[in-house]
């Protein structure tokens, strides 16, 4: 069993860090109705899984598509406490000008 989980990266390295759409909503400053929008998107990573609560994607895809679609969010703060916030009443302001001039 430990074989099979080495080969495909289980054992001896880092875990994947997953994010949901709650931490996708609170990495982008974002309402729960634009995170929904934002994630389905062409240009958006397909998530890993789908459970009862939502998608499951992998944080090294979302962060790839920030930094190519979203490059002034870039992950400068990655820890807890920003999650723990919530998104910003100016994130939100800013999500809601992008979103009319037609930028994801």
């Amino acid at each position: 069993m430990h074989e099979e989980a080495a080969e495909v990266g289980c054992l001896g390295s880092e875990p994947p860090r997953f994010m949901g759409n709650y931490e996708i909503r609170t990495l982008l400053g974002v309402s729960r109705q634009r995170t929904c929008q934002i994630t389905h998107l062409d240009s958006f990573p397909p998530p890993v899984a789908e459970l009862a609560s939502g998608g499951v994607w992998l944080a090294t895809d979302v962060d790839d598509w920030i930094s190519a679609y979203r490059p002034d969010l870039r992950r400068a703060n990655t820890g807890a406490s920003e999650a723990e916030a919530g998104p910003s009443e100016e994130r939100q302001d800013e999500d809601e000008r992008r979103e009319f001039n037609g930028r994801p």
